[in-house]
């Protein structure tokens, strides 16, 4: 699993976290965030007919929701990273089914 492959990554470097300072890290959550906005693309075509600024607001918010998440697994681990996702989603379901 991902979490599995991260943890053998950060013994295999002896647990330190991004010695060349903090832009590498900040760098890498920016892409990783515009990937998990894409990645949310096909989410959108399985419910909807995707128009070219509905793909853009959609890579955007999860782009941005991406941000935090990432921040997140940098500073408090990949678990709270996890679990903000996971809460995001939950809290989704919660307001679908009582809207």
């Amino acid at each position: 699993s991902l979490a599995f492959a991260s943890a053998q990554a950060a013994r295999a470097v002896g647990g330190r976290r991004f010695a060349d300072g903090p832009w590498p890290a900040r760098i890498g959550i920016a892409v990783a965030a515009v990937a998990f906005g894409a990645g949310h693309l096909p989410a959108l075509a399985a419910e909807v007919t995707p128009t070219p600024l509905l793909a853009l607001r959609t890579v955007a918010l999860n782009a941005a929701a991406g941000l935090v998440y990432g921040w997140l697994a940098w500073r408090r681990g990949l678990e709270a990273a996890f679990t903000a996702h996971a809460t995001t989603h939950a809290g989704w379901a919660a307001w679908r089914i009582l809207a």
